[in-house]
């Protein structure tokens, strides 16, 4: 029992035409079709499976290329997006930078203004100091020639009455003679001289206070209390023989006076 059915294997008596099992007769031509059928069929399915897989490797192929042009389109976008963002960090970089450059150069410019302004500033206080310096100087000097004037005047005055009193001792009787007719004492001589004294004391005295409120104007204080001591006893020294000096030390003081009370309006 070596034969089998040619369609379901079963075995088979060798003298067998139809199959005990599947009922089929046993051609041999007829297997030989269908050998040939079957072959055909796996035939048509191997290339089926074969183009399958083909197609199925073109897609995987075609997927691993959409893949890679995504993934490399990803990483140009993100490396553009990088390139921007480095840009624009670098361009916000050097705009702050130059905004601290030029905030530097405005506070510079700025300190350079403020050390000319007070530069200048300076400059004009030395110079009104300066003026005040020569005015004082001026007056000073004008004023020890009015002294030096009225000084020779007196000594040249004194001179002529030591004259006139060693020429003329009858006129000093006949002065006194006069006075006692007049019924006045001959003590009230010497206090009229000292009274002229104190008058002539009054010119220095405000001529004196001139030049300190003008030396020591940049105190303050000292003009305030000087000038209008000098003002008084300058207008009072002005019925005395030193009424040039007198006039010098009134000038001196007003014009104090007057500058001062501008200063506090």
């Amino acid at each position: 029992m070596s034969k089998k059915c040619i369609y379901c294997g079963a075995e088979l008596e060798d003298d067998a035409l139809f199959c005990d099992e599947c009922g089929k007769k046993q051609d041999a031509g007829e297997k030989v079709e269908l050998d040939r059928k079957e072959k055909q069929a796996k035939e048509a399915q191997a290339k089926a499976e074969k183009e399958a897989a083909e197609l199925k490797a073109r897609q995987e192929e075609k997927e691993r290329e959409e893949a890679e042009k995504k993934f490399k389109e990803d990483a140009e976008r993100k490396k553009k997006q990088e390139e921007e963002e480095r840009a624009r960090a670098e361009k916000e970089r050097r705009e702050k930078k130059a905004g601290e450059l030029k905030a530097k150069q405005e506070a510079e410019k700025k300190a350079e203004k403020e050390a000319e302004d007070k530069a200048q500033e300076e400059a004009k206080l030395r110079e009104k100091q300066a003026e005040e310096a020569q005015a004082l100087a001026d007056a000073a000097q004008k004023a020890k020639e009015d002294a030096e004037q009225n000084a020779r005047e007196a000594a040249e005055s004194k001179k002529k009455q030591e004259i006139k009193t060693k020429e003329a001792p009858q006129e000093k009787a006949e002065e006194e003679c006069e006075l006692q007719e007049l019924g006045k004492p001959e003590t009230e001589v010497p206090e009229a001289e000292e009274k002229a004294k104190k008058l002539n004391s009054t010119a220095y005295i405000s001529l004196i206070c001139g030049i300190l409120a003008w030396a020591l104007a940049t105190t303050g204080f000292v003009p305030l209390i000087a000038a209008p001591i000098g003002v008084f006893f300058g207008i009072k020294a002005r019925k005395s023989a030193k009424k040039k000096m007198a006039t010098v030390g009134l000038v001196l003081n007003v014009i104090m006076v007057v500058l001062i009370v501008m200063i506090l309006i």
